[in-house]
């Protein structure tokens, strides 16, 4: 069963194809739509950070700078990690 970013990273590859390919208006539209689902998953102030860590991890990857690649993907990892163990905590100050 697939995460649930694993539709927004691909977006995120077809956001790389058009950019390589000089459609802005395409990779803006692609942007919109995974920043959408972005903050359905990882909610709405890590969105775009999430977002552009996966682009930086896309990007190596493709280029074949691995150890970068790698580097992205823990450091976006470390947010989710926090971020799930955070929000336990947060909804307790509310009650």
């Amino acid at each position: 069963m697939p995460n649930s970013y694993t539709p927004i990273e691909a977006l995120l590859q077809d956001l790389c194809q058009a950019a390589d390919k000089g459609d802005c208006l395409q990779v803006e539209t692609i942007y919109n739509q995974a920043l959408s689902q972005a903050r359905t998953a990882f909610g709405e102030e890590r969105a775009p950070l999430c977002l552009l860590l996966m682009c930086k991890s896309i990007w190596f990857h493709k280029h074949g700078q691995f150890d970068l690649a790698e580097a992205f993907n823990r450091r976006l990892r470390d947010i989710l990690r926090n971020y799930h163990f955070a929000v336990p905590a947060q909804e307790e100050k509310a009650l």
